[in-house]
């Protein structure tokens, strides 16, 4: 079966190509201004939880958007999808029962993608993919004293593709990205995982800075900036998300975003990482929580999602327009390249194309769980 794709295409042979339960429950829609955004009728927000199989929620855990701005790839629990960035039409499905799939990242040139996986079996760990042949290789992880391997929500590859990432609440680890090399390893951000339930999980707890000179990593309501020619602590951040940091990112202005749980507040602040003080600081004492946050490619621009997205003009300090209620978390924002749309991922596994400029959803689709077995 040969597909084809827009620039920075992808000839795929499948190991495994299930056209099942995905394209049965996709739905897309036209391009509207204001539409209403689309619920997804299986989703509980009575318990704000999908339905269950074998102690698993099922549903989208994280995107992430090709360098080029074609293509979003899909982590689901049970598998991997691939959509046109543009229609947002599926492209391509790979699925493996047996792990629970919980972060993914592009490698910049686009050659190859990170996934991250477990199973509570044992198994699954950090992969990282050739986009010609969809061929996987695993780099082993550590288990965890639990005998599986640890929870982690992100993957994050550096600028300069040499290095990988893998941060969540149980684990904080690097690797080579040619190589089963571990350059950096910490406990994780157990206070985080306190701090928040399955819900509250975050794709963005690592962030490199652009030149690849600095990797920020959160624990215990700090964020400490590593040197990536030693590898140790170069600065300590203390910020005021002391009930756990949700998300960080860098911008191509040298600033770093954070957001987070203070006591009864939710923070952003945002930090000039050339003399490492706080530039902008944002706390609210009402609902909702802030959950993910993307620059701009210009870095002129912060989009911070709760229930809804907020596009920040930091050098003003205001927001310059608000995209609509996505009826629950905004779990991950990429902006595409050309800084006039975003991509957003809400917790009711919704997935949305978005004019920044009129604020109009383009096209947008669902991907409902898995049914619950008899």
């Amino acid at each position: 079966m040969t597909m084809s794709v827009k620039t920075g295409a992808i000839t795929l042979i499948l190991i495994m190509l299930l056209l099942g339960h995905a394209s049965a429950a996709q739905d897309t829609l036209e391009s509207v201004c204001n539409l209403p955004l689309t619920l997804n009728p299986e989703y509980n927000f009575e318990r704000r939880a999908w339905a269950t199989h074998d102690g698993l929620a099922f549903g989208i855990t994280a995107i992430d958007l090709d360098p080029t701005g074609t293509q979003i790839l899909v982590a689901e629990e049970e598998g991997l999808l691939i959509f046109s960035a543009e229609t947002l039409e599926r492209l391509i499905e790979i699925s493996l029962y047996t792990l629970v799939w919980e972060a993914v990242d592009w490698s910049p040139d686009g050659t190859r993608f990170s996934t991250y996986s477990r199973s509570f079996s044992g198994g699954g760990g950090l992969q990282i993919w050739d986009t010609d042949t969809l061929v996987g290789q695993y780099v082993v992880l550590v288990e965890h004293a639990s005998g599986r391997n640890p929870t982690a929500y992100t993957t994050a590859w550096s600028p300069d593709g040499e290095h990988i990432a893998v941060v969540g609440p149980e684990v904080a680890r690097v690797w080579r990205s040619n190589s089963t090399e571990v350059t950096l390893d910490r406990p994780g951000d157990n206070f985080y995982r306190a701090a928040s339930a399955y819900s509250s999980r975050s794709t963005s707890l690592a962030a490199w800075s652009p030149d690849g000179q600095w990797l920020a990593l959160p624990r215990y309501g700090e964020v400490t900036i590593y040197d990536t020619t030693t590898w140790e602590p170069a600065h300590t951040l203390q910020t005021a998300a002391t009930d756990g940091i949700t998300g960080l990112a860098w911008s191509s202005q040298d600033r770093l975003a954070v957001i987070g749980f203070g006591e009864d507040t939710y923070i952003l602040q945002v930090w000039n990482t050339e003399t490492w003080e706080v530039s902008f600081a944002h706390e609210q004492s009402s609902s909702p929580s802030l959950r993910s946050l993307a620059w701009s490619p210009d870095g002129e621009i912060l989009a911070v999602g709760s229930d809804w997205i907020d596009l920040w003009d930091i050098e003003e300090q205001t927001i310059l327009r608000t995209l609509a209620d996505h009826a629950g978390f905004v779990y991950d924002i990429e902006w595409l390249p050309d800084g006039e749309h975003l991509i957003s991922r809400a917790i009711t596994s919704a997935i949305y194309r978005w004019d920044v400029e009129t604020g109009c959803v383009e096209a947008s689709l669902l991907i409902p769980p898995i049914e619950e077995e008899e």
